[in-house]
C-alpha cells in the first residue's frame, strides 16, 4: 500500500473536529460525530496493521503528505491555487537548499553559494508578486 493511501486517520480526525460544529453542510450520515469518530477508528487500527515493517521514514513521509492535502483544502479557498502553489514551491526551495547544505538522507553535501541563494530570493520574490496582484 503506497503512503496516499495511508492519510484516512488524520483526515478523518479533521472532519470529526470539523465536523461537530454546524459549518460543514454534509449529506446524512457524514454530519454526524459518530459517523466520523467510528470511520477515524477503523482507519487507525487499518492504519497501524498496514504500518507493520515500514521504515519510521516513511511513517513520516506519509505525515507530512498529510498536512499538505490538509493544507491546500484549508488554504486555497482562503489564498487561491496561485497563492497557495508558489508558496508551496518558495517554502519547497527554502527547505531543499537547507538539506543540501547538510546533506541530509545521506545526499552529496552541496553548499549554499551566492548563486542558490540568489535563486531562492528570486523565487521569494515571485511569491510576493503573485500575492501583491491578488
Amino acid at each position: 500500500m503506497d503512503l496516499v493511501h495511508r492519510h484516512p486517520v488524520g483526515l478523518g480526525a479533521f472532519l470529526l473536529i470539523r465536523g461537530v460544529g454546524d459549518d460543514l453542510d454534509l449529506p446524512a450520515p457524514l454530519q454526524r460525530a459518530e459517523f466520523w469518530l467510528a470511520t477515524t477508528a477503523l482507519a487507525a487500527v487499518l492504519l497501524a496493521l498496514s504500518m507493520r515493517g515500514l521504515a519510521p521514514g516513511y511513517a513520516v513521509a506519509g505525515l507530512f503528505g498529510l498536512a499538505l492535502i490538509v493544507g491546500a483544502a484549508i488554504l486555497i479557498p482562503r489564498i487561491g491555487v496561485a497563492q497557495f502553489a508558489i508558496g508551496l514551491t518558495a517554502g519547497s526551495l527554502v527547505g531543499s537548499l537547507a538539506l543540501d547544505h547538510t546533506g541530509a538522507f545521506g545526499a552529496e553535501i552541496r553548499p549554499v553559494t551566492l548563486m542558490r541563494l540568489a535563486g531562492v530570493g528570486l523565487a521569494l520574490t515571485g511569491a510576493l508578486l503573485v500575492r501583491a496582484d491578488g
